[in-house]
C-alpha cells in the first residue's frame, strides 16, 4: 500500500512539473510535431476532474492520432497507475522510452516512474535496472537516488541505501523526507547521534510531523535520555493525537523515569482504545495464579482485595509456546491507573514490582496486551506482603 500510494504521488507531482512542456518542444530535438491538440486537452481536463475512464479515452485516440510521441503514452501510463492497472503501465512506459525524448531529464522522470511500478508489480531486478540508468543518464538526479534508496532500504541493503539518501542531501538538500528516511537508515545502523541529526534538521523543514518527532524519541530513548523523549512524545501526540500508539510508547518512558502514576495513566489509555470487550469475573488471591487466555480486543479486569501499606507484586507471563504481549495495570476501585508494565517480566512479560498500596479497599489488575502478540495463554500472579 505504501508502494502504491508513492506511485501515484510521484507521477502527480511529476505531471505538476511536465504538464503541456512536452507539446513546446522544438523540432531540433527530433520530437515530431503532433496533431489533435484538442484531444490533448480534453484527455488533460479528463485527469484533472479524476475521471480516468474517460481520459484513458482521450490519450488512446491521442495515441493513435500521434503514434510516434512519446508523452502520449507517457500519459496512458499515468492514467493506468491511477487506476491501479498497474501492469498495463509497463508497455506505455517503455514504448515513451524507446521514442524520441525532449530531454535527459524527462526520460529520466519516465525511468523512476516505470522502476516505482515495477516495484508495485514486485519486479524487484528491473525497478533496480531503471534506478541505475535513471542516475547514470543524470548523476545530480535528487529523485532517482531517493527512489533507489528508497528500494534498497526495503531490500534490507542499509548502507547502500544510505549512500543513495546522502546523495540526495548533496543534491537536494532542503527535501525534507530524505532526513526522515536517513534518520531511520542511520537508526538502523546505530548510527545514533547522526540519526538524531537528521531527525532535527526533518522537523526544521517540516515542523508538524508528528511521525518525526516520535521517531526521534525513539533514538533519544536508546541513548536514554527519557527528558528528551518525553518532550518528543508530548509534541507527537499534540501534532497526532489519533496515533494510540504514542501512548504506549509515553508510558514506557514514564516508567523508566519513575513517574509511575503517569505512566499507568498511558498504557491504561492504550489499553481501553484496544478493548472491545471486558471479563471482570476473575477475582485474584495472594500465591495463587490464573490462567487466562488473551484474545485481540479483550482485557481482563481481575480484583482483590487489598490493605494500606501493603506491597504488591503482579505479573503476567506468556507460554513460551504461544507468546503473546501482556501488558498490566494496576487501578484503584475508582479504575484510576496507579501502576503499570509492560516488559519488565523479561522478554515481553509484564512485571509490576513492589507497589505499595495507599489505602484500604477493592483493587483491579488490568490485563491487556501491548504492540508484540495478542493471543495466547497467560499466567497472572499476585503476590502481596505485609509491610
Amino acid at each position: 500500500m505504501m508502494m502504491r500510494k508513492l506511485t501515484i504521488v510521484m507521477l502527480v507531482v511529476v505531471m505538476a512539473v511536465m504538464g503541456g512542456r512536452a507539446l513546446a518542444q522544438s523540432p531540433n530535438q527530433s520530437v515530431p510535431i503532433v496533431v489533435g491538440v484538442d484531444v490533448y486537452e480534453r484527455a488533460t481536463a479528463a485527469s484533472q476532474a479524476a475521471d480516468y475512464e474517460q481520459a484513458l479515452v482521450e490519450w488512446s485516440l491521442f495515441i493513435y492520432l500521434n503514434p510516434t510521441f512519446s508523452e502520449g503514452y507517457y500519459q496512458r501510463a499515468r492514467t493506468y497507475t491511477l487506476l491501479e492497472n498497474f501492469p498495463a503501465a509497463i508497455p506505455d512506459l517503455t514504448q515513451a522510452l524507446e521514442l524520441p525524448s525532449p530531454s535527459t531529464e524527462y526520460t529520466v522522470e519516465v525511468l523512476n516512474i516505470r522502476a516505482a511500478v515495477y516495484m508495485e508489480l514486485q519486479e524487484m531486478e528491473a525497478a533496480l535496472a531503471d534506478y541505475n540508468r535513471a542516475i547514470e543518464l543524470d548523476p545530480d538526479s535528487p529523485n532517482a537516488y531517493f527512489r533507489r534508496g528508497q528500494y534498497l532500504m526495503g531490500q534490507g541493503e542499509l548502507e547502500a541505501a544510505l549512500a543513495d539518501m546522502n546523495e540526495v542531501v548533496r543534491t537536494a538538500p532542503d527535501f525534507p523526507d530524505t532526513y526522515y528516511l536517513r534518520g531511520v537508515l542511520n537508526g538502523a545502523l546505530n548510527n545514533l547521534d547522526a540519526a538524531v541529526k537528521d531527525f532535527s534538521r526533518r522537523i526544521e523543514l517540516a515542523p508538524n510531523d508528528g511521525a518525526t518527532f516520535a521517531e526521534r524519541s525513539n533514538i533519544y530513548v536508546r541513548q536514554e535520555k527519557y527528558e528528551e523523549a518525553l518532550l518528543d512524545l508530548n509534541k507527537a501526540l499534540e501534532l497526532t493525537p489519533s496515533d494510540i500508539g504514542l501512548y504506549l510508547r509515553r508510558g514506557m518512558v514514564l516508567n523508566e523515569m519513575g513517574r509511575r502514576a503517569e505512566a499507568a495513566a498511558d498504557y491504561f489509555e492504550w489499553m481501553r482504545n484496544q478493548t472491545s470487550d471486558v471479563d471482570d469475573s476473575i477475582v485474584l488471591r495472594p500465591g495463587e495464579s490464573q490462567v487466562v487466555e488473551m484474545e485481540t480486543g479483550k482485557l481482563y479486569a481481575m480484583a482483590f482485595d487489598g490493605q494500606m501499606g501493603q506491597v504488591v507484586t503482579v505479573s503476567a507471563t506468556a507460554r513460551e509456546s504461544q507468546p503473546s504481549d501482556p501488558l498490566l495495570v494496576l487501578t484503584d476501585s475508582e479504575i484510576t491507573p496507579l501502576a503499570a508494565d509492560d516488559d519488565g517480566g523479561g522478554n515481553l512479560d509484564a512485571r509490576i514490582s513492589k507497589y505499595i498500596l495507599p489505602a484500604n479497599g477493592i483493587y483491579f489488575v488490568a490485563l491487556g496486551y501491548a504492540g508484540g502478540g495478542s493471543n495466547g495463554p497467560v499466567r497472572v500472579l499476585l503476590e502481596v506482603s505485609d509491610p
